[in-house]
C-alpha cells in the first residue's frame, strides 16, 4: 500500500469514528433528541423556580437559562480530550458539579432548564452539530418568534453569546 492510500483510510476511519459513532454511542449526541426526564431534582427544580422569577418572556428566559449553564461550567478544547469519561455521565451527575463540562451536556441540561421552566416546547428547539477543531461540536437552536437563534453554552468561553456558535477553528 502506498502511503495516500494509507491516509485515506485512517481518514475515513477518523471521520466514521467522529461523525458516525461518536453520536450513536455518546448520550446526548444523536441523530435525535434525547427524551427529558419526567422527573428532575429538587435542586434544579429550584433553580428553574429562580430563573423564572421575573421573567418578561421567552428570550429573558433563554438568557437567564443561558446565564446560569455558561456561569457554572466551562467548555474547553483540550478538556474534551482529557475528560473523554465526562461524556457518559447522567445529568444528577452534571448537576452536582461545576467546572468543564461537553458540550453534549451543557446543551442537554439547557434544553431541560427551557422546557421545564415553561417557556419553550421541545418543538422549539432542535439539536445541531459542526466541526470543530478536528471533531464533532453540538449546539442548540431555539424558536422565538418567527426565527431561529443558535445558542451555544460551551463556546461562551471563548466569547460566543446567544445568536452564535462555534464552528470550524474558532
Amino acid at each position: 500500500m502506498d502511503y495516500l492510500t494509507i491516509f485515506l483510510i485512517i481518514l475515513f476511519g477518523y471521520l466514521f469514528m467522529i461523525f458516525f459513532l461518536t453520536r450513536i454511542l455518546v448520550p446526548h449526541m444523536g441523530y435525535r433528541k434525547d427524551i427529558l426526564p419526567d422527573k428532575i431534582s429538587e435542586d434544579l427544580n429550584s433553580t428553574i423556580v429562580e430563573l423564572r422569577k421575573g421573567c418578561k418572556g421567552k428570550e429573558d428566559y433563554l438568557h437567564k437559562a443561558f446565564n446560569f449553564v455558561t456561569s457554572r461550567y466551562k467548555g474547553g478544547r483540550l478538556l474534551n480530550v482529557l475528560h473523554v469519561p465526562y461524556l457518559f455521565k447522567d445529568i444528577d451527575w452534571v448537576c452536582s458539579r461545576k467546572g468543564f463540562m461537553p458540550c453534549n451536556h451543557q446543551n442537554h441540561l439547557l434544553r431541560i432548564l427551557l422546557v421545564k421552566g415553561g417557556f419553550f416546547e421541545e418543538n422549539e428547539i432542535r439539536i445541531k452539530h459542526t466541526f470543530l477543531n478536528f471533531d464533532i461540536h453540538q449546539y442548540i437552536q431555539v424558536r422565538i418568534k418567527d426565527r431561529w437563534i443558535s445558542v451555544d453554552p460551551w463556546s461562551a468561553f471563548i466569547g460566543k453569546k446567544i445568536g452564535e456558535h462555534a464552528s470550524l477553528f474558532c
